[in-house]
């Protein structure tokens, strides 16, 4: 594994808001395929939703589903909370 690889894997990121260049960018309430990319491109360890990536529990599984298909963990940060992590299917830890 690369340095960058390392440090990728050491990175949770985020989708907020998400702009194609030409607007101030929108909220991410399910991926695309630019996004799918990126996160399948890069090694990192997970995604962070915060609160403007959630809708409603259908939507919510929906993305949750879709990154976790990509990425290694899922974390959801509270407003003024602490970072919270769940585990994802098919790994330990």
């Amino acid at each position: 594994m690369t340095t960058e690889q390392k440090i990728e894997q050491m990175m949770m990121i985020t989708f907020r808001p998400w702009s194609d260049g030409n607007d101030e960018g929108v909220s991410v309430t399910a991926l695309n395929d630019e996004q799918k990319r990126f996160i399948v491109e890069h090694n990192f360890g997970g995604v962070c939703l915060f609160a403007d990536n959630i809708q409603s529990t259908a939507q919510t599984v929906a993305l949750t589903d879709e990154i976790q298909q990509a990425a290694l963990g899922l974390g959801i940060h509270p407003r003024g909370g602490e970072l919270q992590f769940f585990p994802v299917k098919g790994l330990d830890g």
